[in-house]
């Protein structure tokens, strides 16, 4: 017995060994750059959010917005190592490889889900990429083949073409080499790299282990010298949609992005131009269009949760799909505190705010554990305020905040925030109502200018004096305003509120408040799963054309919306599966 522990506890600590190898204590502090200085001056950089998914695996989230503020972008970007040893990166597809009599399109994160199923390993990382259509004659001529991918794709070696030829329907192909030929054992030329983009109708090497088919053409490409080109004349105004993109830095590292789009003003889209000169800033010297639209799809396993869809999709829901591609991780579990994720609610906020940064604690390679108790916390920069247990005060001083959590002397997890003084507040619409006897938030909100572009500011309780024409209808605590209950309301039931910022220029904005009946609870489902089944009629659905995949089951705050109390009923509903669209 005693053999087989120590046998086992040399297992772990071998495990663990192999993952300090692969995660250096600064990967844990490792940000991806939009280096603006590069490609056209349109936008600015207004925020950034990063994950560290897995090992060699980074996500970042990039929010731009022009000068005039009227062409915001959400930007998804991953930043995947490709020669981490436990990272990989393949082609998914229905069923995972694609044979007649399996021809077919699937959701992205179907695929994913049926890559983990068939033993691929743990998926963290998912994206669309290219789409077939089937309305040429030679499908109607050929109805079996009906789904099958263009061009070519391997997966781990193994090699299929379209049944009209090797470079049929795409333009690219993205192409992952081996390290050693599987048939030589020699090693991979050095003048060959481990992950590039090429044409899809350049001849095979052999040394492929993986080749991706992307759609559509190049959008940068590297000159005589390597330094990447715009392929697109500068263009901010036409061809805009949502758009998944991928690129190849000059140090081999394989970015995947996607632009949403199409959903103004959360994010515009991107142009072809915009798509390129985004992936020069991120450092490409080569970059493919892959499908768009409402195929655009970006899965990510973030720390502490499961993979899903972590992008704004412009259709509304997935679309199916033709060729994924897949980032998987092969790193194990080993449940020891490794690294924080540190998020707040704004980027920017007021001097001398209280800001609570907040923490999530995972494994090496992204498993929810408890932070340690002895963790610390500390501020970068010097003269901004002080921090501890996790909220920052700052003193007032404007300029960068970077909260640094640190365990064992080292820096596990950090965030940075901007200080700045707003100089603009507002209210989003004309009228507030607020019902009788609650509490609830003054909706007034804070912009700063920072470069050429307004960013909102979260404001502290201080922040902000309010004024009232009607005081009879409650009082303000902070941003919050306390109603005062039906029986004891005025008969005049409005008010003009003016709110006053409390530092730099003093600006103000007014809002019509008024006091009104709230929402009543008509079923609380306080009762739990016992409540869920008496509405549960789903089960006993019936007729042809009842195929959809439904679903009721019980929510609560960690795990969906509540409106009042501690439970609520949650409808799933997913129609990719329907064999049937009509309107009966």
């Amino acid at each position: 017995m005693r053999k087989k522990t120590s046998s086992r506890i040399l297992a772990i600590l071998l495990t663990i060994v192999m993952l300090l190898g692969v995660f250096s204590v600064n990967a844990f502090a490792k940000s991806m750059s939009y280096d603006s200085n590069v490609g056209s001056s349109y936008y600015q950089l207004i925020a950034k959010r990063d994950w560290e998914i897995a090992p060699g695996v980074d996500e970042s989230e990039f929010i731009l917005n022009n000068a005039s503020g009227t062409r915001r972008q959400v930007v998804h970007t991953l930043e995947v190592d490709v020669n981490n040893p436990y990272t990989k990166v393949i082609s998914g597809y229905k069923g995972m490889w694609p044979k007649e009599g399996n021809y077919g399109t699937e959701s992205t994160s179907t695929q994913a889900l049926n890559a983990e199923k068939l033993g691929y390993g743990n998926v963290v990382a998912a994206t669309n990429c290219s789409l077939s259509w089937y309305n040429d004659d030679y499908y109607k001529e050929n109805p079996h083949l009906i789904g099958e991918p263009l061009g070519y794709t391997i997966l781990d070696g193994q090699y299929y073409t379209n049944s009209k030829g090797h470079g049929e329907g795409v333009k690219t192909v993205v192409v992952i080499n081996y390290d050693k030929h599987p048939l030589t054992g020699e090693d991979r030329p050095e003048d060959m790299p481990k992950v590039w983009i090429r044409n899809s109708t350049d001849p095979l090497t052999g040394w492929e282990e993986q080749a991706i088919p992307v759609l559509f053409e190049f959008l940068v490409k590297p000159d005589e010298n390597g330094n990447p080109v715009n392929q697109y004349k500068e263009n901010h105004g036409t061809d805009i949609a949502s758009r998944t993109f991928v690129g190849v830095k000059a140090d081999g590292t394989l970015i995947v992005a996607v632009s949403d789009g199409e959903q103004a003003p959360y994010s515009t889209g991107f142009t072809r131009f915009e798509m390129a000169d985004y992936m020069i800033k991120m450092g490409c010297i080569v970059a493919a269009n892959c499908d768009g639209g409402g195929s655009t799809t970006f899965c990510t396993q973030r720390p502490g949760e499961d993979l899903k869809v972590n992008c704004s999709l412009s259709d509304g829901g997935e679309r199916p799909t033709t060729n994924t591609i897949l980032v998987i991780s092969t790193a194990p579990a080993d449940g020891v505190f490794a690294r924080a994720t540190i998020d707040t609610d704004f980027d920017y906020y007021t001097p001398g705010s209280a800001v609570t940064f907040n923490a999530l604690g995972t494994d090496a390679v992204g498993t929810k554990v408890d932070i340690p108790e002895d963790v610390e916390w500390a501020i970068k920069e010097e003269g901004m305020g002080t921090i501890e247990n996790g909220v920052f005060k700052s003193n007032g001083t404007e300029g960068t905040v970077t909260a640094q959590m640190l365990y064992d002397g080292k820096v596990v997890g950090e965030k940075t925030i901007t200080i700045v003084t707003p100089n603009r507040i507002y209210f989003e619409q004309p009228v507030v109502t607020i019902p009788f006897g609650k509490t609830a938030k003054v909706p007034v909100k804070a912009t700063a200018q920072i470069g050429s572009v307004n960013v909102e500011i979260g404001l502290g309780d201080n922040d902000i004096s309010f004024t009232t024409t009607n005081e009879a209808l409650g009082r303000f605590d902070g941003l919050d305003f306390i109603a005062v209950d039906e029986e004891n309301a005025p008969d005049d039931l409005t008010s003009t509120v003016t709110a006053t910022l409390n530092m730099g220029t003093n600006p103000t904005a007014t809002v019509q408040l008024n006091l009104g009946k709230g929402s009543e609870v008509l079923w609380d489902f306080e009762g739990g799963q016992k409540d869920i089944d008496i509405w549960n009629v789903i089960n006993n659905r019936n007729g042809p054309h009842r195929d959809y995949e439904m679903k009721l089951s019980l929510a609560d705050r960690t795990n969906g919306q509540v409106h009042d109390g501690d439970y609520s009923m949650r409808l799933e509903i997913n129609g990719l599966s329907s064999a049937v669209s009509d309107s009966g």
